[in-house]
């Protein structure tokens, strides 16, 4: 009995054996590939039940589509448990937040490191900075002692709840997906969100002052759709750490320099209003809305309370976090390729007025000096801002007239100097003889240019302190009315002139004719005609002697006439070369009146550049304080 019954049980085991030996190997390869899956996908976002994770009891168990437990398997890293742990129930898309009343604190800090490209036609700034992004997420907390020290981990940013933070001045369409793919999490629950970014962002320039002028331009963070009772941004450190930073590791581009940065905070209160137009041809009232906005200012490293903006935080206050930006033009290199140049060419203008009037070359080289600064002009077009009217285009204007003026003044010197004597004559015969007239012994010493002239000449002599006292046109004009002028009186002068000529010829003729020549034949005749004798001969040798006597004494008459005419055309000459020496005299006085002038026109124009340039630190000096 006791046999059969053992053969029995060994037929069973048997059986058993080899129905039960494919379960259990099947079993035994679930549960490899198992651990096999856990070991290597351990950042998957798991599939959870309602409980959540409770870092107070690490042996709580989670169920899975895939394993029915999970522990603590000897086959996979702290880390790689403690990663696994932490996103056990996360959810990104729901504030990180264990109270809904409460707000979430942002802290902004940045270093401005570049200013790529400055485009004053569009008023956009392009600029390279380091951001770093700072909040706490209540859900991503544990225990170092609990894993083994690890205080801090990276994990994946497009896995995490991330704040809506955007910047205002942005032009550029950036794509907001994180360039570094991973944030850097306490085991506090702090987050650390940090990358290079490349901002466009719109700034006012301003370039009256070019090229000493300062930029401040502002970049606005702050959160989109959420108000200040939701998201509460800050800034992470002072200002003042930051300022020093951002000098320290900014790099000068070359046009830019860094003057300074600093960053404030303001809560921006959007609200609307109800405005009424007026009554319409219904006898009814329009109204439309308006959106009005104010700030209230506070510590830039403070969280926002109540007493900050004095009265309760409302839905519609929004934390704004202002960083601003003074950016210094560097002149050196327009000073170098614009100013200077332009100095030389107006500075090299003035030495033509050394040049003597008759040299021939002084007009040409006023002129190629215009012309090289039209060139020039061109050449440097393209470095000019394009934008409203700097200064210095002013500047360049007022030089250009400057070189024209100078070849005005330079012509008319030159026709001053080669003035041509228009006077004929009876003119001068006439005003010669007035001045023998009038009582004036000698017609030496006076000046020949009109007294109309020679006022308005001796006038701005005394004025400018350029007299010539050695030219006659300098002399005291005593008798206004011993110079001919006025066209009535060059008239008179002529018609007198003209009557004392014809009176003296026709006296000559008449002595001519009655005294000499004249008489020959009726005393002729009357000798042939008497029949006296020897009387007859004697009285025509009388007759023809006297009649010779009175022909030579015609003939030396009309000898001293010519020599008179002679002496008057080499007096009139000697008045014409008296008169272009008056007037050579009156151009030089002219020329150095004209430089004068021109070298004031010169120092005024640098005086206003140097404004200019002192303005734009002054600029500077009132954005930094």
């Amino acid at each position: 009995m006791k046999v059969k019954l053992g053969r029995d049980r060994f037929v069973l085991w048997m059986y058993l054996s080899i129905f039960l030996q494919p379960l259990l190997y099947r079993k035994h390869v679930a549960a490899e590939s198992e651990k096999a899956s856990i070991g290597n996908d351990t950042i998957d976002e798991p599939v959870i039940t309602t409980k959540r994770y409770d870092h107070n009891n690490a042996s709580r168990i989670y169920t899975k589509d895939r394993v029915d437990e999970v522990n603590t398997a000897e086959n996979i890293t702290v880390l790689q448990r403690l990663i696994r742990d932490l996103f056990k129930g996360y959810d990104k898309d729901t504030p990180p937040i264990l109270n809904h009343q409460d707000d979430i604190d942002i802290q902004i800090d940045l270093t401005y490191r570049q200013v790529i490209d400055m485009n004053e036609k569009n008023q956009v700034l392009k600029s390279l900075i380091w951001y770093r992004q700072y909040w706490t997420d209540a859900n991503l907390k544990w225990k170092p002692k609990e894993y083994e020290g690890i205080k801090h981990v990276s994990i994946p940013a497009t896995k995490i709840w991330r704040p809506d933070i955007a910047v205002y001045e942005e032009v550029s369409a950036r794509n907001l997906t994180p360039r570094l793919p991973f944030v850097r999490v306490l085991h506090t629950g702090e987050i650390m969100f940090a990358e290079p970014t490349i901002l466009e962002t719109s700034c006012s320039v301003n370039t009256a002052f070019f090229p000493f002028d300062t930029q401040i331009c502002y970049i606005t963070f702050v959160s989109w759709t959420q108000t200040v009772k939701n998201i509460d941004v800050r800034a992470r450190r002072k200002s003042e750490a930051l300022d020093s930073e951002s000098r320290q590791l900014f790099i000068n581009s070359g046009e830019w320099v860094l003057e300074r940065c600093w960053i404030t905070k303001q809560i921006a209160t959007y609200y609307t209003v109800i405005q009424r137009a007026g009554e319409s041809p219904g006898n009814e009232v329009s109204e439309f809305y308006t959106f009005q906005k104010s700030y209230a200012k506070m510590p830039p490293t403070q969280r926002t309370t109540a007493a900050h903006v004095g009265k309760n935080l409302t839905h519609n206050m929004y934390a704004e976090l202002v960083f601003a930006v003074m950016l210094r033009r560097n002149p050196s290199l327009y000073l170098q390729s614009m100013l200077f140049p332009s100095v030389a060419l107006t500075t090299v203008a003035v030495f033509g007025f050394y040049l003597p009037p008759n040299s021939g070359e002084r007009v040409g080289l006023q002129i190629i000096i215009l012309l090289t600064f039209m060139v020039f002009l061109l050449t440097v077009g393209e470095m000019f801002p394009a934008s409203t009217g700097p200064y210095i285009g002013v500047y360049f204007v007022i030089s250009m007239v400057q070189l024209g003026v100078n070849i005005a003044m330079t012509i008319f010197v030159l026709h001053l100097h080669f003035k041509p004597c228009v006077r004929n004559k009876s003119t001068w015969m006439s005003q010669r003889s007035r001045w023998f007239i009038m009582g004036g012994e000698t017609f030496e010493g006076e000046s020949l240019i009109p007294v109309r002239y020679r006022r308005i000449l001796q006038f701005l002599s005394k004025i400018c302190g350029v007299a010539d006292d050695e030219a006659a046109w300098m002399l005291p004009i005593s008798n206004p009315d011993s110079i001919h002028e006025g066209t009535a009186d060059r008239k008179a002068g002529t018609s007198n002139g003209e009557a004392m000529m014809k009176t003296s010829i026709e006296n000559s003729d008449l002595d001519y004719v009655t005294e000499g020549l004249g008489k020959r034949p009726t005393d002729a005749r009357a000798g042939v005609v008497t029949d006296e004798g020897a009387n007859a001969t004697t009285v025509e040798k009388t007759t023809v002697h006297k009649a010779f006597g009175k022909f030579r004494s015609q003939v030396d008459k009309v000898m001293e006439d010519i020599r008179a005419q002679k002496e008057f055309d080499q007096e009139y000459q000697d008045s014409l070369k008296q008169e272009r020496q008056e007037w050579k005299s009156v151009a030089r006085m002219v020329d150095k009146l004209f430089f004068r002038v021109y070298i004031f026109m010169l120092l005024a124009s640098y005086v206003g550049l140097g404004i200019v340039a002192i303005c734009g630190d002054n600029n500077l000096a009132s954005g930094v304080a």
